[in-house]
């Protein structure tokens, strides 16, 4: 799995945020993650269990976008979270694509 997020995940899912990284060690899941320089440090020490790559903050919106298998899953983190999930093997392509340009232009370290 793959995608791109602010600290904003931590800050609105405390608890899951906790426990989502704890099963994706469980299950060995490895993800890549974009993220602004400024939420390196918060991000690792709550856990974070991804390979995490660097963006300019002022690129960075308060969203989290995941792509896994044939599905793209975009959170807005509003008061109230809203996702939108799109099941389909041409966007997932699309996304991917999208985040390998992005993956390759983000810097290694914070």
């Amino acid at each position: 799995s793959f995608g791109s997020s602010s600290a904003a995940f931590l800050e609105k899912m405390g608890h899951d945020f906790l426990l989502f990284q704890k099963e994706k060690r469980r299950k060995r899941v490895k993800s890549r993650l974009l993220i602004g320089k400024s939420s390196y440090h918060t991000l690792k020490s709550a856990g974070a269990y991804a390979e995490c790559r660097f963006i300019p903050d002022r690129y960075l919106a308060p969203t989290t976008t995941w792509v896994y298998q044939n599905s793209v899953a975009i959170v807005i983190w509003s008061a109230t979270p809203l996702i939108t999930l799109i099941r389909s093997k041409e966007v997932a392509h699309a996304y991917r694509s999208h985040f390998e340009i992005l993956w390759q232009s983000a810097t290694k370290s914070a």
